[in-house]
């Protein structure tokens, strides 16, 4: 061994050994057993990193199998040696060594064997931990849905339904049906309770925590292997794949026979913990669907209605007797005869007709005094708009049942008389004293 510069390099031109350096360490190696870890160094930067180092470079000769050079450490190299005399201490030679000199002297070595442990160990999964960290709904299907309930309120308890109804629609025997009216004026509250059933397709992202416990080893060619660590018994590539081909997580690793799991494209980890325990962290996708069944309840107000048929349940006398006299407005016989003339007469020579059409645009309405009171200004589908007398107020032509659209009103069909050729008669009832007041 030596330090003497000349001395390593015609070592070196002998058996075309070159300098390099294989990671932090230099080295002197044949040149055609150069690999692509070794980086060729000049002669100078060699020289200069051995002499810092507080290195020396040992020529070993025709030593069989062993490495041809090895640069070590001065403390190191010197206690290797065991000189030819025995008068050739430690002390001299590193004197020696530090003139330049070259030591020739034999090397004892420890071989160190190494046997191949075949075992297997038996490993214990346990999920110590599992989170959402987060949930998305991908779809939404209406299976179903079905009114179970409705529910007709009121909000005035003193609500004046003989007023607002009136009681023309109860004396005929004939009623007009399937014509829409409308409801605004009304304090009416409808509750409906609605079940709807719902298939909902869900995405979980659930975060594991997963602890692997080695429980039984069984070694098949030595058992002497106490002193080896967890980390030289677990292979953490077979872990993850254990873990993801087993019921332990809740989900289908998809994984063919063999295949490791790639920890750069999936999120999982591990790390040895002090306790001897291998913790997995992963992170994994869920997609599930749901069927759900909703009872909701609606409260609206109504609007609209139509009468869609009448049927008599029940009539029942409560009462029968003699009436008072002049407890009722009565007419003579001669004018009663005269009103049935009358009547017979517009039965016979026109029909009666209540359902506003097209050509009823333009004609007056008046009342049964034949005052007009307006001019019908629309008329379709069955429904007349009339531009009131500029004489009446808004609030006369809301009792004829009326109602505001725009500038204009709708006409109540209940409130229409009849219709003839030349005007349209509605029914003031009690309203003829405003009327006259009005005119």
């Amino acid at each position: 061994m030596t330090v003497d510069r000349d001395e390593i390099e015609t070592w070196a031109d002998e058996h075309d050994a070159v300098p390099v350096r294989e990671g932090d360490e230099v080295r002197l190696v044949p040149e055609d057993e150069m690999m692509g870890e070794h980086e060729r160094l000049d002669w100078e930067t060699f020289h200069r990193e051995v002499d810092e180092s507080d290195r020396v470079v040992t020529y070993h000769g025709d030593a069989g199998d062993r490495q041809l050079f090895e640069v070590t450490h001065r403390d190191d190299a010197l206690e290797r040696v065991t000189t030819e005399s025995e008068e050739f201490d430690r002390d001299e030679a590193e004197q020696r060594l530090m003139e330049g000199e070259t030591i020739t002297g034999t090397v004892t070595e420890t071989t160190v064997v190494e046997e191949t442990i075949v075992e297997e160990a038996t490993l214990e999964s346990e999920v110590v931990d599992r989170e959402t960290i987060e949930r998305n709904v991908v779809d939404v299907d209406l299976m179903d849905r079905e009114c179970q309930t409705c529910d007709i309120t009121t909000e005035e308890a003193d609500f004046d339904y003989l007023g607002t109804y009136g009681t023309d629609r109860f004396v005929g025997d004939d009623v007009t049906t399937m014509e829409t009216g409308r409801y605004d004026e009304y304090p009416f509250d409808v509750t409906v309770e609605v079940r709807e059933d719902w298939a909902v397709t869900m995405e979980d992202v659930d975060r594991y925590t997963v602890e692997t416990r080695i429980t039984d080893v069984d070694v098949t060619e030595t058992d002497e292997v106490e002193t080896r660590d967890l980390e030289a018994r677990i292979d953490v590539e077979s872990v993850h794949r254990q873990l993801l081909d087993s019921d332990v997580i809740d989900f289908d690793a998809g994984l063919d026979e063999g295949e490791i799991v790639d920890t750069e494209t999936y999120d999982i980890e591990s790390e040895f913990t002090d306790d001897d325990i291998l913790t997995t962290y992963l992170t994994s996708r869920r997609r599930f669907e749901r069927e759900l069944s909703d009872r909701t309840r609606l409260t609206t107000d109504v609007v609209e209605g139509e009468l869609l048929d009448r049927e008599m349940v029940r009539e029942e006398d409560i009462e029968a007797g003699l009436a008072e006299r002049d407890a009722y407005e009565t007419e003579t016989e001669v004018e009663t005869e005269t009103v049935t003339e009358t009547e017979t007469e517009i039965e016979t020579d026109e029909e009666i007709r209540v359902i506003p059409e097209e050509s009823d645009e333009g004609k007056p309405v008046v009342n049964a005094h034949g005052d007009q009171i307006g001019e019908v200004v629309e008329a379709e589908h069955g429904v007349a708009y009339v531009d009131p007398h500029p004489s009446l107020t808004e609030k006369i032509m809301a009792r004829l049942g009326a109602d505001e659209d725009d500038e204009d009103y709708r006409l109540r069909e209940d409130k229409i008389e009849r219709i003839t050729d030349d005007e349209v008669v509605v029914t003031t009832g009690v309203m003829d004293e405003e009327l006259d007041d009005s005119r």
